[in-house]
């Protein structure tokens, strides 16, 4: 992913925990994704994995295009 698309899915899964009312804790233990991982895409550092992102929709009510810009399927 271009650094731009990270910084988008950054703000956009930030968004997406605060509406759903939960934490990075929960969200972690819900999706089986490690709170490292999580912490690593919400620092803007870490590239994650298709197959991460989608537990995580999964777990937020969400599409994967609210998550990852439509733009990275260009």
């Amino acid at each position: 992913m271009r650094a731009a698309v990270v910084k988008e899915f950054n703000k956009n899964l930030r968004a997406h925990i605060k509406k759903a009312g939960i934490t990075q804790e929960m969200l972690s233990e819900f999706s089986g994704v490690s709170i490292t991982t999580l912490g690593g895409w919400l620092s803007c550092g870490v590239q994650p994995s298709i197959d991460k992102v989608c537990r995580v929709a999964r777990v937020l009510r969400v599409t994967l295009n609210d998550l990852i810009p439509p733009e990275i399927y260009k």
